[in-house]
């Protein structure tokens, strides 16, 4: 799903595309023509293709991939048409005006308009590191354009010339050009050698973030033009679809379920919750961002887990796909299994120290809530809550278990230095919804405080 105006949205479904207005309600079907002279022949979107990521320029110039072809619309010549290329593309991105891909698999590498540009390439980086002696492209190579397409009347069309999409007739009329644009490092191309096969692409400041299958890394062009890589993890994300975020704040799962904050200066951080997200199915998992409340949905299409500010919430029903605010701040969402009857309901806040590095141990937690029950059985008849303590090693275990009373107050005795408080129950209607936690503990560390002190834990409506 794409953003294509402040009154129309752009619907990708597997094999078409369709555009919804969203003063009317009405959806209206588009056709995609294929990306070579005249551009009068149907496209037909092939099957078996996966997520739709998608990158916007700017001035109704935008780019989509499933997996398994590459639709865009840049006014190439084409009467504002929609074109398909059979071009598989992992990775789509866009930043300060450039257009990234990754993980680019296609027929075109195997032809000699190719080899005539990789060897232009080669010689251009004959004393760099990254030259590698393969003429076709591997899944770890970047491939980005000029800024702004490096072009006003045909934005992009060296750039996408060059890998194929129009064809040899454009090649050839064409090639002079694109060389010279690759000389002079107008287009650029790197493999990645520490991220393995290319499976995202996330802007993220002025450098672009590589997620692949082993590792992460940062693309970044120094003040003399020179790209180079920044190692950030050696640890692949989940899937095509397993990071979200902001030009500045990125959140990704890794191959492990394990959740991450990437933020722009700070480095990466370890957010956890891999018991809860190591059960999704890794070729499913998508993680959508609502920027106006800074939530992310997480969700395989069976079951979905909200990170919010203050913690994780879920499992939900409702399956995102794709996440858009419109000009009225609605959130619209392509969605899955939205009524399947899953009222199971799970909570984990963030991990808190209190503003102390010593032991301490709660006593007391009581949350703030409405219409959230046990389970369907008689053992389950309340919800039960429990501490999760962080061990040295940075990981989270979970303490004694306890239930909570029709006051919202449960016991689950715990001590630690740093933990989350995480609780599980049913939801009773569909109104149920959970607001606040307030805690109680006491001191055991060397700087002894007397007394016990709370704290107020804010969590999102459930």
């Amino acid at each position: 799903m794409s953003e294509l105006t402040t009154n129309t949205v752009l619907l990708a479904y597997e094999n078409s595309f369709k555009l919804l207005d969203l003063d009317t309600g009405v959806v209206s079907g588009l056709t995609v023509y294929y990306a070579e002279p005249p551009f009068d022949m149907e496209y037909p979107i092939p099957s078996g293709g996966g997520l739709w990521v998608k990158a916007e320029p700017g001035g109704g110039t935008w780019f989509m991939s499933n997996g398994k072809c590459l639709v865009f619309c840049n006014h190439t010549g084409a009467a504002n048409r929609i074109l398909g290329t059979q071009i598989s593309v992992s990775a789509v991105a866009e930043n300060a005006s450039r257009l990234y891909l990754g993980g680019v698999s296609t027929y075109w590498f195997q032809t000699p308009y190719w080899a005539d540009v990789f060897a232009h390439w080669q010689a251009m980086q004959a004393s760099s590191s990254t030259v590698h002696d393969d003429m076709g492209a591997p899944n770890n190579m970047v491939f980005w354009s000029g800024l702004g397409g490096d072009s006003q009347d045909h934005p992009y069309l060296l750039f996408l010339t060059m890998l194929g999409v129009f064809g040899p007739y454009m090649f050839n009329e064409l090639r002079a050009d694109i060389l010279a644009a690759v000389e002079s490092g107008v287009i650029g191309m790197r493999p990645m050698t520490t991220t393995g096969p290319v499976v995202a692409l996330a802007g993220h400041g002025d450098r672009m973030n590589v997620y692949g299958q082993r590792g992460i890394a940062a693309l970044v062009q120094d003040a003399q033009g020179a790209w180079g890589e920044i190692p950030v993890l050696g640890m692949g994300i989940k899937g095509r679809g397993a990071v979200a975020g902001t030009k500045t704040r990125h959140v990704f799962a890794d191959t492990y379920g394990t959740l991450w904050l990437y933020q722009l200066g700070e480095g990466v951080r370890r957010l956890g919750y891999e018991q809860i997200l190591a059960i999704q199915d890794p070729k499913k998992t998508i993680i959508s961002h609502d920027p106006e409340l800074d939530e992310y949905w997480i969700s395989d299409g069976i079951t979905t887990y909200l990170l919010t500010p203050n913690g994780m919430g879920g499992p939900i029903t409702t399956a995102p796909s794709g996440l858009v605010r419109d000009q009225k701040h609605r959130l619209i969402g392509a969605v899955t299994n939205a009524s399947d009857g899953n009222k199971h309901v799970k909570l984990t806040t963030n991990a808190h120290n209190m503003g102390v590095q010593d032991m301490k141990h709660i006593g007391l937690v009581q949350f703030s809530m409405y219409g959230i029950g046990g389970g369907d059985t008689p053992l389950a008849s309340t919800p039960v809550c429990w501490i999760e303590w962080q061990d040295s090693d940075g990981t989270f275990k979970a303490g004694f278990s306890d239930p909570v009373n029709a006051d919202g107050v449960s016991f689950p005795h715990t001590s630690f230095r740093d933990a989350r408080v995480a609780m599980e129950g049913w939801a009773e209607n569909e109104d149920a919804r959970i607001w606040g936690v307030q805690l109680r503990y006491n001191a055991e560390g060397k700087t002894y405080i007397r007394g016990t002190l709370p704290t107020k834990l804010e969590n999102a409506d459930e």
